[in-house]
């Protein structure tokens, strides 16, 4: 088509170009309305006038936010007052001019004044300008002034009309007309076309009142704002009027802008307010896409825009987004596509393709939460782009923005359901800040994509910190709960525990009062522990009558064969073959020439007695105490002694060791040379048949762990012949077993063992006698000759095999004593306190069962107070073993001597504690930190100091001991004052309540002996170098004194004899050329001092002690200086034991 307007001669005609035909929409004949040419001013004649950039900067940062001119007007001109105070400005600043007349009704052409134009919204069919638009407006009124002259080329004049109620969108209000004057009301000219050429000329002037640019406005453009040429159209009706401002087939005149589908949206309104035509013809017209296509002669996005505006878009949605685009236009914010593809409507979802699975979650609901906050991040994003880059959003872009709100919002729901009501605000309102900047859209495009509902709340970077939080939060209410819970449990248990230990308490007292006292229990028991013992007593002499005999000789063996002979004669007569295994164990070669002379001639009378006798004879060891030329010496000198006494020495057996429980670096001999030795008198023995003489060897043989030899301590580390001879009693029935393996030995046979030249420790006694109580083979009757020193080392150790395997059998007396009739009641029935080897015990789990500082617990320790003081509890020494039950019943008196007790070794004390860098003293002797163990030095004044020098953490030292006094000799004689010994350490004790330490853990010594009665039944023992009694209450008359439970009388002997240990001070434990030593030998620093040695509450000389039940009694091991407290040393810190 040709356009309508070939020339244009004003710049207002830049709004107006001609029309051309729609690319589509609802009806072929439609047209589609032009984009407008918003070519701004050149830029030297805003060059030349700087204050229209400083007018129109004003209205897009003060004009625009707040919603568009009308909006501002309204906002500024709020009331009558200020609207006729405006409209007398506007008279002022724009005279009207004398030769015309003003409009005084609304019909026909006239002539306006500026302040009889309307700027409501509602006054017009259109209420929308674009920024861009109304920018460009602004700077043509400012420069060229309102040209509405229809003289001019390209002018036309405003169409007006009296303004419909049809239009009006909220009440209004009508002004009066100016004073003095009988035109038409102020501000009340309503507009079929025109409406933003009229509102930016009232804005356009509000600003140059407001910016104070009145003086830059020139004559003829004053003139053109002061008289405006106008025609009131009022012969049109409302649907007429609404046609007309659209340019359709009414008016010829199509409106110069893009459509808004918010301006169209209000004329359909209007429209519809308006009716007309017949009630088909309106649902036709206004009820599809379509339908308003061909109406209003829009395009198909346009007119899908606006069916969705008046029909399915939420009103809350269409006012937010009308309120948007009043302030940001439609040009550059938001295309229509976005509201005409249904991205507003309720129900619609962006859940399709491979998001599928999520079409519930990215769906619009009916609170339209989803669809206000995808309109917010719209206007977030718009606003945030820079001016010149902004661009209208694309359906493309509003689909993904769409996604990603629908995501968040689920997301933050869930987070909702999990997070505390109080904490969720705050966390809300950071996420959504988040959000807003568009930091969340890569995670939340990227879980809709991989992931399925629910998702995982943790895989948005930005919850994880909230996650956390809640978490912990989570976790630490929930352990509130769960302490609040504990508590009323634990007050709940309280009251039960209290109540059945009431009741358990009142039983064991009426028990008690049954039964008898304690004491007169007490000394029954004792009796018939001492009655019991002297029986096992008699049975062990018995036993080792017929079983064992051990021989006491000299280097020169008198008496060796005769005490083998009167051994074998209580076998004459007796069925059964006897079998003879004659043991020489020369792996420590003696050191007395005679031993071995004598012993050989003893092995040939032997063997010269039965061709069923056989020797076995185990050759020298090469170790570090000796060379290899004297042992091939000392095995030479064997051999020709064999020789000599007419022993076969052609069956040669290698024995064969194993280590299965040694360290790696245990170096001890996997083998050793042995012999088994006939007597050539004899060409036949049944003896022969052993494997071990048709193999030529034993073994395996197991060696014990070094840790586990007889007498091993860690001060005096067993020397390399101990290493070599001791093996244990598991090697030495292997060796046993392997020589009469392959002999044929009926049950009646005889085995004897006999040891002519035992190791140190006798071993193959040991085994023998073992043997003969575990019943794991054949048994051996054992023959020792034995010298006087292993006489003392050994005989107690056999009889105590023998005594423990007598106290186990089963037709030994019973281990406790049987209760007379009004003793005999059963274990009482109780509750909660424990009933242990017949006597009631405080129960362990009580102490842990509430929280430690817990009133609770307060409660029940104040509870096991009172228990204790009515039943007193006795600890027991840490055997390694199962306790066994009681043999006797009662506790350690201590009631007596004022109520004295033991020493408290668990308690804490606080002593003075001195810096490292203060501690200055004169070190004799120290030792560094080890383990649980403190540093230790003892000065020049002999004090004892320990500390904590290098810890970077505080060390908490319970008793324990500190350290020995290396290896020494022991000495019998006269010690009448022991703290004046200034040579050795004599075993001295005071009182039954000094502390002896067995196997490593201190007691004192009434306990110990309290143990020894009620768990190995040990009615009576004796103590080494000391005199020990019973103590006694006073005598009541008439009666016999009845014992003091388990408290004794100790006194030296009479004579004053005692053991004094005496250490070698020969440097053993000491580093070569300083003042350190290893703990185990650091008292020697007290050499010819050691009446110095410290002894007070906090440390002092605890002796380790042993026991042995056959014959009963306690024997004294070694000294060792223990702590017998409890303290707390920070880091470099020293305490002083001896103040």
């Amino acid at each position: 088509k040709p356009r309508k307007f070939k020339e244009k001669t004003c710049r207002h005609s830049v709004l107006m170009p001609a029309k051309r035909k729609s690319q589509g929409g609802g009806a072929e004949s439609a047209a589609k309305t032009p984009r407008p040419n918003t070519k701004r001013l050149p830029a030297d004649q805003l060059a030349q006038q700087p204050w229209i950039p400083q007018l129109t900067n004003w209205f897009e940062t003060t004009v625009l936010p707040e919603g568009g001119p009308d909006m501002y007007l309204s906002k500024i001109y709020d009331t009558k007052e200020k609207q006729m105070e405006f409209a007398q400005w506007l008279n002022d600043f724009c005279p009207p001019d004398p030769g015309l007349n003003y409009a005084t009704s609304f019909a026909g052409p006239t002539h306006l004044r500026p302040y009889m134009l309307s700027w409501r919204a509602d006054s017009g069919c259109s209420g929308f300008i674009e920024p861009e638009i109304g920018v460009f407006i602004m700077e043509l009124l400012a420069s060229e002034g309102f040209l509405s002259d229809p003289n001019m080329p390209g002018c036309k004049k405003l169409s007006c009309t009296q303004i419909p109620t049809e239009f009006l969108s909220s009440e209004y209000t009508e002004l009066p007309s100016f004073p003095g004057t009988q035109f038409i009301p102020c501000f009340s000219a309503g507009y079929v076309k025109g409406w933003k050429r009229a509102v930016m000329l009232l804005i356009t002037a509000h600003g140059v009142k407001e910016l104070d640019l009145g003086h830059h406005i020139v004559h003829h453009v004053k003139a053109s704002w002061g008289t405006l040429h106008a025609s009131f159209s009022d012969s049109m009706d409302v649907r007429a009027q609404v046609h007309a401002n659209r340019g359709s087939s009414f008016i010829e005149d199509a409106t110069a802008t893009r459509p808004n589908c918010f301006a169209l949206r209000r004329q359909v309104m209007i429209l519809q307010k308006a009716g007309g035509g017949s009630a088909e013809r309106q649902a036709a017209e206004w009820h599809s896409a379509n339908s308003m296509a061909r109406a209003l002669q829009l395009g198909r996005s346009e007119a899908a825009a606006v069916n969705n505006l008046v029909h399915k878009v939420a009103p809350e949605a269409v006012t937010f987004l009308e309120n948007s685009v009043k302030r940001r236009g439609m040009l550059k914010y938001m295309s229509h596509d976005v509201i005409g593809r249904d991205l507003l409507n309720e129900g619609y979802t962006s859940g399709v393709g491979i998001l599928e699975p999520w079409k519930d979650e990215l769906r619009n609901d009916g609170g339209q939460k989803l669809v206000m906050l995808f309109l917010r991040r719209l206007e977030t994003d718009h606003d945030r782009t820079p001016p010149s880059l902004r661009r209208s959003v694309t359906e493309k872009q509003a689909i993904a923005k769409h996604q990603a709100c629908a995501c968040f919002l689920h997301f933050l729901n869930v987070f909702e359901r999990a997070c505390p009501p109080t904490e969720y605000p705050e966390a809300a309102e950071s996420l959504t800040s988040q959000f807003m900047s568009g930091y969340l859209d890569p995670d939340l495009g990227h879980i809709l994509e991989t992931s399925v509902p629910p998702g995982d709340l943790a895989a948005v970077a930005a919850f994880r910190p909230f996650v956390a939080k809640i978490e912990k939060m989570t976790r630490s209410q929930d352990e509130e709960r769960e302490m609040e819970l504990e508590r009323n449990a634990r007050f709940a248990d309280l009251e039960v525990v209290v109540a059945k230990l009431e009741r358990d308490t009142q039983t064991l007292e009426q028990r008690l009062s049954a039964a008898g006292s304690e004491a007169e229990r007490h000394a029954k028991d004792l009796l018939y522990l001492r009655q019991r013992q002297k029986k096992g007593e008699e049975f062990v002499n018995e036993w080792f009558k017929k079983s064992c005999c051990l021989v006491q000789v000299d280097d020169t063996y008198q008496g060796a064969i005769a005490g083998f002979l009167q051994f074998r004669e209580q076998f004459r007569g007796r069925v059964g073959q006897e079998f003879g295994l004659i043991g020489f164990d020369a792996t420590v070669w003696p050191s007395n020439a005679n031993i071995v002379v004598n012993s050989m001639n003893t092995v040939a009378q032997l063997l010269g007695m039965s061709s069923s006798h056989m020797a076995w004879i185990q050759y020298p060891v090469l170790h570090a105490a000796t060379n290899l030329n004297a042992m091939v010496k000392h095995r030479h000198l064997l051999e020709i002694s064999m020789l000599k006494h007419s022993i076969a020495c052609q069956f040669n057996v290698q024995i064969l060791y194993a280590k299965p429980d040694a360290r790696a670096n245990d170096n001890r001999n996997l083998s050793q040379p042995a012999l088994c030795g006939f007597h050539s008198n004899y060409q036949e023995s049944p003896l022969r048949s052993s494997k071990a003489v048709a193999a030529g060897t034993a073994g395996p043989c197991p060696l014990i762990k070094v840790t586990d030899f007889i007498q091993y301590d860690e001060s005096s580390k067993p020397g390399p012949a101990m290493r070599c001879e001791q093996k244990g009693i598991p090697c030495h029935l292997a060796m046993i077993d392997g020589l009469l393996s392959g002999v044929e030995l009926a049950d009646e046979d005889r085995v004897l063992f006999v040891d002519v030249l035992p190791n140190t420790y006798c071993e193959f006694g040991r085994a023998c006698v073992q043997r003969a109580w575990d019943g794991s083979g054949k048994s051996i009757l054992y023959i020792g000759f034995w010298s006087q020193e292993q006489f003392k080392k050994n005989q107690k150790a056999l009889r105590e095999i023998v005594y423990q395997g007598w106290d186990a059998m089963p037709g030994s007396p019973p281990q406790s004593r049987p209760l007379e009739e009004n003793e005999a009641q059963s274990a009482p029935s109780l509750q909660i306190i424990a009933w242990q080897n017949g006597a009631p015990h405080w129960p362990d789990f009580l102490d842990t069962k509430f929280p430690e500082g817990s009133s609770e617990a307060e409660a029940l320790s104040r509870k096991k107070q009172e228990f204790l003081q009515k039943f007193p509890a006795q600890p027991a020494p840490r055997t390694g073993t199962t306790v066994r039950p009681g043999r006797a019943g009662g506790h350690c008196d201590f009631s007596i001597d004022g109520g004295a007790k033991p020493l408290d070794i668990t308690r804490e004390i606080q002593p003075e504690q001195v810096g490292e860098a203060d501690f200055t003293e004169n070190r004799l002797g120290a030792c560094d930190a080890k383990g649980r163990r403190p540093a230790i030095v003892i000065t020049s004044s002999f004090e004892v100091w320990i500390g904590n020098p290098s810890g970077t953490e505080g060390m908490n030292v319970e008793a324990q001991e500190l350290f020995g006094f290396g290896v020494g000799d022991y000495e019998e004689r006269e010690v009448r004052d022991p703290t004046k010994e200034k040579f050795g350490l004599p075993f001295r004790l005071t009182s039954d309540l000094d502390h002896i330490s067995y196997q490593k853990e201190p007691h004192a010594l009434c306990q110990f002996l309290r143990w020894l009665a009620t768990q190995r039944g040990m009615g009576e023992l004796k103590l080494e170098d000391h005199v020990i009694d019973t103590r006694f209450h006073p005598a009541v008359s008439g009666q016999d004194p009845v014992p003091v439970t388990f408290r004794y009388k100790i006194a030296p002997k009479e004579n004053f004899v005692t053991h004094v240990f005496k250490p070698k001070n020969d440097g053993t434990g000491r580093e070569s050329g300083t003042n350190m030593f290893r703990a185990q030998a650091l008292g020697t620093v007290f050499h010819q001092n050691y009446d110095k040695v410290i002894s007070n509450k906090k440390a002092g000389v605890v002796w380790e002690v042993d026991f042995t039940s056959s014959p009963p009694s306690v024997v004294v091991s070694k000294p060792k200086v223990y702590l017998l407290c409890a303290l707390h040393l920070p880091p470099k810190t020293w305490v002083n034991l001896s103040k």
